[in-house]
């Protein structure tokens, strides 16, 4: 099987969410060319040990996910339960029949301590120029300054034209380290909605994330709610008028 035949199924624009309001299980989205059988694999990480490749696959928890049209190409998603509070999991994702995976992550959960915690909030991250590197260098200095963040917040125009892919990947590429690792509540900027910006596409926001939503037309954006310790998050939409 050739590298060639495989680049369909090739996991890219991975993303975490906190995937239901209580924020106690993670939501796992990625676009692949074409569509597959696409599977998330986990297993709890060693006590202490912080290298992926130490993660014991063998005994992995796997979980079937489903595709929908995504952004010039296929979404998959999927839901990571009955995690443990403060402890960290190894994670895959790919197609299950062809063999075709991602690298491995790492989850950070991170609870609140004594109904204190630290979150990290961006926006306005368009940084198509650069293909993402500055947004990546504000990440590794906000994380070298806090590590101990729990999730990431990031309030609209992740991308400056919503409506390409390119952009999306060059993006969420650059910071994969922390939007696979974090989860990330994202807002839709008027660069993901706008019509100037989305070159006659829709769901650009929701077409990247994977999370439980209340009943609403996501065509221009997301409203939703997450709770986390003693603080209730609200995001919302003025994209979807």
């Amino acid at each position: 099987m050739t590298d060639i035949e495989n680049q369909p199924l090739t996991p890219e624009r991975i993303t975490l969410t906190f995937y239901d309001r209580k924020a106690q299980k993670i939501g796992v989205a990625w676009h692949t060319k074409d569509a597959g059988n696409p599977e998330i694999r986990y297993v709890r990480m060693p006590e202490g040990c912080t290298d992926p490749e130490a993660a014991d696959f063998s005994a992995a928890k796997r979980i079937p996910c489903k595709t929908s049209e995504g952004l010039e190409g296929v979404k998959n998603s999927g839901v990571m339960e009955d995690l443990l509070p403060d402890t960290d999991y190894c994670y895959i994702v790919g197609d299950a029949a062809r063999q075709r995976w991602s690298r491995r992550s790492v989850v950070r959960r991170r609870t609140p301590k004594e109904n204190a915690f630290t979150v990290l909030v961006v926006a306005d991250t368009q940084d198509q120029k650069n293909k993402g590197s500055m947004w990546k260098r504000a990440l590794d200095d906000a994380f070298q300054r806090y590590p101990d963040a729990s999730f990431l917040i990031h309030a609209g125009d992740m991308v400056q034209g919503g409506g390409d892919p390119g952009e999306w990947k060059d993006m969420l590429g650059a910071a994969a380290e922390y939007t696979g690792t974090y989860p990330l509540l994202q807002a839709a900027g008027n660069h993901e909605y706008h019509r100037c910006y989305l070159s006659g596409h829709l769901y650009v926001t929701s077409s990247h994330y994977h999370m439980e939503l209340p009943p609403q037309d996501t065509a221009n954006g997301m409203y939703y709610a997450r709770e986390f310790g003693d603080a209730l998050f609200l995001v919302l939409n003025s994209g979807d008028d």
